[in-house]
């Protein structure tokens, strides 16, 4: 048993040998999989993004929807209200019925000669 002691002592007597490689390694590998996950191709970073864009594409949509049944409404009320027909003529077009007069004002020139 002493040989056996012996030995032992003298294994834990040995200084341990560093590796410096190893933990240059570790670090590596370390980064590699934090790259991946966060800034890869799939990676969270560009999740988050493609997430954020869908949220946006989703508001533009309904946007447009609420735009096109408004469109819808007016498309109807031009094809079957003849009031509002005349009242977009009188308002987009300046037409006017015989006999009605209409008035134009001129804007005053301000003290520097612009227009107000």
């Amino acid at each position: 048993m002493s040989a056996a002691n012996s030995r032992q002592q003298a294994f834990l007597r040995r200084p341990q040998k560093k590796r410096p490689y190893g933990r240059l390694l570790l670090i590596l590998g370390f980064l590699f999989i934090c790259y991946v996950y966060l800034g890869g191709d799939y990676g969270l970073l560009k999740i988050w993004a493609q997430h954020r864009k869908i949220e946006q594409l989703r508001q533009e949509t309904h946007r447009l929807r609420a735009e096109q049944l408004d469109l819808k409404q007016e498309c109807v009320r031009l094809e079957t209200d003849s009031l509002y027909i005349e009242k977009k003529a009188r308002e987009e077009l300046g037409m006017v019925r015989k006999g009605e007069r209409v008035y134009q004002f001129v804007p005053r020139p301000d003290s520097t000669g612009n227009q107000i």
